[in-house]
């Protein structure tokens, strides 16, 4: 059972209270910007952790496979320590394999790291992790928008995975299966207009299947920290030096001082449907009504 139809009962609000477990309404002021542009946001975030770690600075998924390679964990675990200490804080998912890998580099870096779950937040899943989500709490946050009690079912994790995508200006695929849950975080990234990269592997490999697939169909290729703060550096929203995300509903700014805005913001302007929104964006940016900028970000031309 997910916010949509849940209210806290006083004793559950007391269980999180006495926990310091912040519960986040989508209008609430400190709820995570980012997220709030997506279609579906969660109408509710419980938080255990700094609140401010969702939406401080820039933020960079790093997802992969349960089952990577040494390669991958390693690559992952440093790519991750190295974009820490950059000042980025790293969200994933709490999984085995390339998950635990980026939740690790990150707070070996230094910096804050996230960690979503497909359970309610009192009942960290998997169970071999608790120590682990333990370090993430006091370095970061742990995040969940599933009601108190509810276990890690197999739909949950799709829902999750919006998340990560949501709360991240970019998603990084570090090894993946061509059938796998990282895959769907980057279908989620496209959709909500985020950056997306993937890490080549080995040629043949099947840990890498995914990730050259991506590649293939456009996703950025990187080898280093470098590579992802360079893309990321020309997002209109991200300011590399603490940038602070706008406000749902709020626009941005482009260089030459027009408004960007994001196929979400776009759609919740005109009170139009996502299809409906994907259609008449697309049009406009075939008629020359819209300038289509790096990120899946769009000004209005001439505004």
């Amino acid at each position: 059972m997910t916010w949509c139809d849940f209210f806290w009962t006083e004793q559950e609000k007391t269980w999180c209270e006495e926990r310091s477990i912040h519960l986040l309404s989508v209008h609430d002021s400190s709820y995570p910007s980012l997220l709030a542009h997506i279609y579906d946001p969660p109408p509710g975030l419980a938080v255990d952790g700094d609140v401010t770690a969702l939406s401080q600075g820039i933020l960079v998924a790093i997802v992969g496979s349960r089952k990577p390679t040494s390669y991958g964990m390693q690559f992952a675990t440093e790519l991750a320590r190295d974009l820490s200490q950059r000042g980025a804080t790293i969200v994933s998912g709490l999984a085995f394999g390339i998950d635990r890998a980026a939740h690790e580099g990150a707070l070996n870096g230094g910096g804050k790291t996230v960690a979503v779950l497909a359970s309610g937040i009192d009942d960290v899943t998997p169970r071999a992790h608790r120590s682990l989500a333990k370090r993430i709490q006091k370095q970061g946050a742990i995040v969940s928008e599933f009601s108190l009690g509810t276990p890690a079912l197999p739909q949950h994790f799709p829902r999750r995975n919006r998340v990560i995508s949501g709360l991240s200006h970019g998603v990084i695929v570090v090894e993946a299966a061509e059938r796998s849950g990282s895959l769907i975080t980057a279908r989620c990234a496209l959709e909500q207009g985020r950056e997306v990269f993937a890490v080549p592997g080995l040629p043949g490999s099947l840990q890498a299947s995914g990730t050259h697939h991506l590649i293939k169909n456009g996703a950025a290729l990187i080898e280093s920290a470098n590579d992802v703060m360079e893309h990321l550096s020309h997002l209109p929203l991200v300011k590399m030096n603490n940038c602070i995300p706008e406000k749902a509903g709020q626009f941005s700014e482009a260089p030459d001082k027009r408004a960007v805005f994001t196929l979400e913001m776009f759609a919740t302007e005109r009170s139009l449907k996502h299809q409906e929104a994907i259609q008449m964006l697309a049009s406009m940016v075939l008629t020359g009504e819209v300038d289509e900028l790096p990120g899946k970000r769009f000004v209005m031309k001439g505004a």
